[in-house]
């Protein structure tokens, strides 16, 4: 990993466009649904994408202060690597 990616430790969020046009894509059934984003972040682009959505957020973070960040706005957080997480059905 180059210097900079080291310094944002692998950090590139989605652009707001980007999660805005991922959103059109996706058609949700009106029932909760539970959704999940492996790279949260601060949480900002799963939640525009699921915005005004029956659904409850789920976020795995590597960066202990985005992790924080992202409890802000999603329902379920953990402060990890997704690789190495184990969650029950």
């Amino acid at each position: 990993m180059r210097n900079v990616a080291r310094l944002k430790a692998g950090y590139y969020p989605l652009p707001q466009r980007e999660a805005e046009r991922l959103k059109s894509f996706l058609i949700f059934s009106g029932q909760e649904t539970a959704v999940l984003d492996p790279c949260a972040g601060t949480g900002a682009a799963l939640h525009l994408i699921t915005d005004r959505e029956k659904v409850i957020r789920h976020g795995i973070e590597l960066d202990a202060y985005r992790a924080d960040e992202s409890r802000n706005i999603l329902h379920h957080v953990i402060h990890g690597n997704a690789f190495d997480v184990q969650s029950a059905v």
